[in-house]
């Protein structure tokens, strides 16, 4: 063997090992990738999860079933516990929406999420704050867009068009005179709601 061969030898086995450590990157950086996505998916679930057990604590629990089950009116702390707990159950879906998008999580992990989401939204009181979250512009029109189409996907029985800004109904049933009179009618007070 000329030194020649042994230089074209040499050569091919670089290239090879060359090849091979690129090989090995790339998996290792897709399982990199895959940890991150199931931290993330872990995170957003954990989000997500914690605000379902807020329903746990009895006095939440009650103005739920107000609100969802037995419809009756609801006092101005009640409508503001409720609210609160309703936004903050929105809250990781937007966030597992976003991570969606940006291919961190898994879409159905996504779908997931939103069925109760959209289970809420059947409820005249959360609808109403849906409607005032997206006059306000508090969730991205994407986001709305994607809770919106989902809704009339997973709940094909209610007027999805109810969901829209515009689409209001006399008077939110369960909030207080007060409340939903205030929002209906004077669009100063959003601003001071947001």
């Amino acid at each position: 063997m000329s030194l020649e061969e042994l230089a074209y030898i040499s050569q091919i086995v670089g290239v090879v090992a060359i090849i091979g450590s690129l090989v090995a990157i790339y998996f290792q950086q897709r399982q990199t990738n895959q940890i991150a996505r199931a931290q993330v998916s872990q995170a957003v679930s954990e989000n997500y999860l914690g605000t379902l057990r807020e329903l746990m604590r009895p006095e939440l629990a009650v103005i739920f079933r107000k609100v969802m089950f037995e419809p009756a009116p609801l006092s101005p702390t009640e409508a503001t516990q409720i609210l609160v707990y309703f936004n903050l159950t929105i809250a990781p879906l937007r966030d597992a929406f976003n991570a969606s998008r940006d291919g961190l999580i898994d879409a159905r992990f996504l779908d997931n999420m939103s069925q109760n989401a959209c289970w809420y939204l059947t409820a005249p009181v959360f609808a109403a704050e849906w409607r005032r979250a997206q006059r306000t512009g508090i969730y991205g029109k994407d986001f709305v867009a994607y809770v919106n189409g989902r809704f009339k996907k997973l709940q094909p029985g209610h007027d999805a068009a109810r969901l829209t800004p515009g689409a209001h109904e006399a008077q939110p049933a369960g909030l207080p005179g007060g409340v939903a009179t205030a929002r209906k009618e004077d669009p100063q007070s959003e601003t001071a709601d947001s």
